[in-house]
């Protein structure tokens, strides 16, 4: 009976795991062209950041905002967008970069742009994130707070990147590679308060699938499991009394 109830269950809850196509990037390389005005990766105001390493890690699920797969040239191209901008859900889970051993969150609230391309036949091959998020603004008076912006744009020139955002891809220094990123607070009547930016030089760059933690079980589930090994021992009890007389 304990084997015949733990399959009714099992018919009735359904899969007790999901998987989502929800997709990491990870960006190396090195900051140049920057400056740090209020010294939040610590090294102080109005610093320089050029010739340090940085990290940039983005995760994103591919079954949220919106999508379009098309044809580009003599391949196709995978674009996947979200944010307020597009009145789309923002397919960003999370975003964080790290200089100096300091990491920052970059916002995709607002907008976000991705692209994965494969033009063989032309010569290249493309993967594009963009994004960007604020904490208030008035477009009256461009008075803004907490502004984060990133963009990173990967080439292949072999062609290997492939027009799929699900797919996995890695590679090492490819030319034209680069990235830009922003953190920003501007005051009408004070100018910007706070100003940090920089290039970034890529020198690896790899997306991959992240694997998902299993779903809890509903609360009814799980009462509905502690009843069937209730009734499991009772039964067992039942058979050593019966086997004692």
């Amino acid at each position: 009976m304990w084997k015949e109830c733990t399959v009714a269950v099992a018919l009735c809850l359904g899969p007790v795991t999901a998987d989502a196509a929800t997709m990491q990037t990870i960006y190396t390389g090195t900051v140049y062209g920057s400056s740090d005005m209020t010294g939040m990766f610590g090294l102080g105001a109005n610093s320089s950041l050029d010739g340090l390493s940085f990290t940039m890690r983005t995760t994103y699920d591919t079954a949220v905002g919106g999508r379009q797969t098309q044809p580009y040239g003599s391949g196709a191209i995978d674009i996947l967008y979200g944010g307020s901008v597009y009145g789309q859900a923002n397919p960003y889970l999370s975003a964080v970069l790290t200089i100096n051993g300091v990491s920052r969150n970059i916002g995709a609230s607002v907008q976000s742009y991705t692209y994965a391309l494969d033009d063989s036949g032309g010569g290249y091959s493309q993967f594009y994130q963009a994004f960007y998020e604020y904490g208030s603004y008035d477009p009256q008076t461009g008075a803004t707070q907490n502004q984060s912006y990133f963009n990173g744009l990967v080439q292949d020139v072999a062609g290997a990147i492939p027009a799929n955002l699900d797919a996995g891809y890695s590679t090492g220094s490819n030319p034209g590679s680069s990235g830009y990123f922003q953190f920003f607070d501007f005051d009408p009547l004070l100018g910007y308060t706070s100003f940090t930016s920089g290039s970034l030089q890529i020198a690896s760059f790899s997306v991959s699938a992240v694997g998902i933690a299993p779903v809890p079980l509903p609360a009814g589930a799980v009462l509905l499991l502690a009843a069937l090994g209730g009734l499991g021992l009772a039964k067992r009890s039942r058979r050593a009394q019966t086997t004692e007389i």
